[in-house]
């Protein structure tokens, strides 16, 4: 049994877009978070909050950020474990992202189609 809230999970890149001066971003973000509040609780996790955080200096700052409605969930053990598998699978793939986690705070473009990320 999962303990998973129900709802959308939220994308740090969704989050970021909402931080940059770019007014399309912003809009976009703004629109996908609108959408997903609307069909339920938004959802992030510490990988999130991770990438999301080179944008704060205090974690106060960050949490009076995050929608009221965001509920932040913790990663089981197990999922760690098989995120990092996948990540080593999709290098040997011939994927480009070096890292799990972003090492810049600077927001990812909205995805698009045939993006492979």
């Amino acid at each position: 049994m999962s303990d998973a809230s129900p709802g959308t999970f939220v994308d740090s890149g969704v989050l970021l877009g909402l931080r940059t001066e770019d007014p399309a971003r912003v809009e976009w973000s703004e629109s996908q978070l609108i959408a997903a509040a609307q069909a339920g609780v938004l959802v992030i996790n510490a990988v999130v909050l991770a990438e999301v955080a080179p944008c704060f200096q205090r974690v106060e700052t960050l949490q009076v950020s995050l929608p009221s409605m965001m509920v932040v969930e913790s990663i089981p053990l197990e999922a760690g474990l098989l995120a990092g598998h996948a990540h080593a699978e999709y290098r040997r793939s011939g994927g480009l992202r070096e890292a799990i986690l972003q090492t810049s705070s600077s927001a990812p473009t909205p995805p698009r189609p045939g993006d492979r990320r």
